[in-house]
């Protein structure tokens, strides 16, 4: 019989450091797709702040506890992160995919986020525009991508299918080693 085991999206380190920036890929975690049937969203509404304490999030936003995690992702979708969905009770008012496998996820730090995602992507990440607890779509380079940021600005998560996960770390780490490059050439 076959051996269907999960093996990591990316071949090679899982940590990266040019410079003072840093990219982590995160072990994976429980990642549930929710997308709401039509007229449903009150009812799922009900069950997520009696389950989890949360709403679903609106557009471009990211709702929290300290174990959970639901990140907008895209018309009526929202990602569950770091716990295992109601199934039995979301069901009936819901689509949900079990996406673990499916993505991989990033962690981008350090004080030049701006800078490296500036090359790769065509979203405005400064804070004052993309502040905090906020998530949006777009691409990281050639790869669909899901930029979620933290609290306090100090890190940018970023989620990619896994199958392109290892073209994104290659991208990551060039925008990485040109910003240091010009960094290091400016002192």
């Amino acid at each position: 019989m076959t051996d269907l085991s999960l093996t990591p999206p990316v071949t090679g380190p899982s940590d990266i450091s040019y410079g003072a920036m840093q990219i982590r890929i995160d072990a994976p975690q429980n990642i549930t797709a929710i997308l709401p049937y039509p007229n449903c969203l009150d009812a799922l509404d009900t069950i997520l702040k009696s389950d989890f304490g949360l709403r679903f999030p609106a557009p471009s936003e990211v709702v929290s506890t300290d174990a959970v995690r639901l990140i907008w992702n895209g018309l009526d979708h929202a990602l569950l992160l770091g716990a295992s969905a109601p199934l039995a009770a979301l069901a009936p008012y819901a689509l949900l995919a079990d996406q673990s496998g499916a993505l991989a996820r990033f962690t981008l730090t350090g004080p030049d986020l701006v800078d490296v995602l500036a090359r790769l992507c065509p979203l405005d990440m400064r804070p004052s525009v993309f502040g905090p607890q906020r998530a949006a779509g777009s691409l990281l380079g050639h790869i669909d991508a899901l930029f979620v940021t933290s609290d306090d600005r100090d890190h940018i998560e970023i989620f990619v299918m896994r199958s392109m996960a290892q073209s994104a770390l290659v991208e990551l780490a060039h925008a990485m080693q040109g910003v240091a490059a010009r960094k290091s050439a400016a002192l």
